[in-house]
């Protein structure tokens, strides 16, 4: 009946797996949005929500797949597509501690280690592309959108910098 809810059909995975298992289907999601050679941003998002809603750290099994596949496939450039869309509920001063630390682990800390990750293995191939999307509601200030505004400002022009950085050497990067 609701298909589209991901929380009902993950609690019962989150309840039911060990840890172990709960890993293994994520790093199995990965090989499946791997498996065309093309990781698309809503196969990423989907993989991301999941594993939030199963206690699973995807950036972790992320970088498992991606080497064991960068191994396997003859891969010639590394696109990714950075788009976070965790936005505040409330006016600053009432967004409690846990709330401003998600926002910043989703819509900052998350660009900063998938960068890290990634970058070295662009110059590598001497070939990537970083891309930022951004949402309408970054652009325009308006009460209860102050952290989740900066925090995409962040994310725009640390990727252009990423760019102007390591442009001659084949990474480039756009919004």
């Amino acid at each position: 009946e609701n298909a589209g809810d991901l929380y009902t059909f993950t609690r019962v995975i989150k309840d039911k797996y060990e840890p172990k298992q709960r890993i293994a289907l994520i790093e199995m999601l990965w090989e499946v949005a791997f498996a065309d050679g093309n990781v698309d941003y809503y196969e990423a998002n989907l993989i991301s929500r999941v594993a939030g809603l199963i206690f699973v750290n995807d950036f972790e099994e992320f970088k498992g797949v991606f080497v064991k596949e960068l191994k396997n496939k003859a891969i010639t450039k590394i696109v990714f597509v950075g788009a976070a869309f965790l936005s505040q509920s409330s006016l600053f001063l009432n967004t409690s501690d846990d709330e401003i630390d998600n926002i910043l682990n989703i819509n900052l800390r998350m660009y900063v280690k998938f960068t890290q990750f990634l970058l070295p293995h662009m110059l590598k191939l001497r070939s990537g592309h970083f891309i930022f999307l951004s949402s309408f509601r970054s652009q325009i200030t308006c009460r209860g959108t102050s952290l989740y505004s900066a925090s995409k400002a962040f994310g725009e022009v640390f990727f252009e910098i990423i760019g102007k950085e390591y442009g001659a050497l084949g990474v480039y990067s756009g919004s």
